[in-house]
């Protein structure tokens, strides 16, 4: 077998017939001819020495061995798009994932509206959200582990490269304690 046997070509090739049903309806998809794609896939099956596809009249059905193929190359399908975004986000300026940490005790419903407005908008931009405690959160930016922090404590740290600014809801922070702790007393 060839270095150049399975090709991110082929794989969408196996992945279009098994969609559309046919090779004739995958060749209308993918803008060929049917022989070709009958060709490519005979090759394939020639130099991988495998039967992928049993004929059935007008029908292609893959064997076992097509099906646990085509299980992967989905999977490499779906790698190769994500990579080939990657690189055009960050040829563009966009990254491709962005880290947050909000302090627990926020109310995240202005958070939650703000990330779900900007998936909206980049919805190939990866947003990871994770909590954190008291100073935890400027400490998890300081370290370079998040990207931004939402509802930190003050005061900030006077790290270079730091910018804060104050968020633009107002929200009320209420402190409550058991009946039977001790500050219940004061």
């Amino acid at each position: 077998m060839g270095a150049n046997s399975l090709s991110l070509e082929a794989l969408e090739i196996i992945d279009t017939i098994d969609r559309r049903g046919s090779f004739a309806s995958a060749a209308e998809e993918l803008c060929k001819v049917p022989s070709a794609l009958s060709y490519a896939m005979s090759n394939l099956e020639e130099k991988l020495e495998v039967t992928l596809f049993s004929r059935q009249g007008r029908k292609s059905v893959l064997t076992p061995t097509g099906e646990m193929l085509l299980v992967e190359s989905r999977k490499l399908l779906a790698a190769s798009r994500h990579l080939v975004m990657g690189a055009r986000r960050i040829a563009t300026g966009w990254e491709i994932r962005i880290s947050i940490t909000v302090d627990v005790i926020q109310n995240l419903v202005p958070l939650m509206t703000a990330i779900k407005k900007f998936t909206d908008e980049h919805p190939s931009i990866e947003i990871h959200l994770c909590e954190e405690v008291m100073g935890g959160t400027w400490e998890s930016l300081v370290r370079d582990r998040v990207d931004l922090v939402f509802g930190a404590t003050a005061p900030i740290p006077q790290s270079q490269g730091i910018r804060a600014e104050s968020c633009k809801h107002n929200q009320r922070v209420v402190i409550a304690v058991g009946v039977t702790h001790p500050l219940a007393h004061f």
